[in-house]
């Protein structure tokens, strides 16, 4: 019987893209939520608004926060987070992270998407800006950062020994504690390459994002991605090894 080598649809991929915009959504919320403040790299447009929220005398604060919405809605319209200002087309997309689960949505906003005619004062909850750009929009309004915030540039801060061309956090974890962990969720759940597993159980990725919530919630911290998933590889690997072998000695 030939198989069926045709290109699956567009409209096909949209519930798997779903899915893993969904992923990718909960998973920066998460790190987000148990990152200090005057650590973060990125704060989300509600926390920007929230910062604008003390009425003046006579307003209320939710007329406030609908007239701060507006002026961010037009700083990102005039290309003050990046793009193009002013046309259509290449070179619109902005420095804001877009993290809505819409399987249409692009990981970095257009700034077309600022036009008045469809711009949605909800959408903002799914807006992520950067530290330096937080800082310097808050401060062009006036508006003073909470001082939990820390420095405008606190993320960039090198320690002493620290060398020229050296990026990126320490891979340093508890790797018994994790591998631990790691094997608990398998012998419980099953291999996450198993046909008929639930969505949160059905891939590596998966694996890796539970590792790291894990990491996070034991230690407040958690190493780069490409450390978690080789040691999740590894860790797989090594357990469907031993129960291959755990299964050829029981059935002699």
């Amino acid at each position: 019987m030939a198989m069926d080598t045709s290109p699956i649809p567009e409209e096909a991929k949209l519930p798997w893209r779903r899915c893993c915009r969904q992923r990718y959504r909960t998973r920066i919320l998460r790190l987000l939520e148990y990152t200090d403040l005057a650590k973060r790299k990125w704060f989300r447009g509600s926390e920007l608004l929230d910062c604008c929220e003390i009425p003046k005398k006579g307003e209320s604060p939710v007329e406030r926060r609908a007239q701060y919405q507006e002026l961010l809605r037009k700083a990102i319209w005039r290309g003050f987070f990046g793009g193009v200002a002013g046309d259509f087309g290449g070179g619109a997309d902005t420095r804001i992270r877009h993290i809505s689960t819409s399987p249409l949505a692009n990981r970095w906003l257009p700034r077309t998407a600022a036009d008045a005619l469809f711009f949605k004062a909800a959408w903002t909850e799914d807006f992520l800006f950067s530290r330096v750009d937080s800082f310097t929009w808050l401060k062009g309004l006036g508006i003073n950062v909470p001082r939990s915030w820390g420095p405008a540039e606190a993320h960039t801060e090198k320690t002493p020994n620290s060398s020229k061309g050296k990026r990126g956090r320490v891979a340093t974890f508890d790797r018994a504690d994790a591998e631990a962990f790691l094997r608990q969720q398998l012998d419980s759940r099953g291999d996450y390459y198993e046909p008929n597993q639930t969505d949160d159980w059905n891939c590596q990725r998966c694996a890796v994002d539970a590792l790291r919530d894990y990491l996070w919630q034991r230690a407040g911290r958690a190493p780069k991605e490409t450390v978690l998933k080789e040691f999740v590889r590894r860790i797989h690997d090594d357990w469907k090894a031993e129960k291959a072998k755990a299964g050829a000695i029981s059935s002699r």
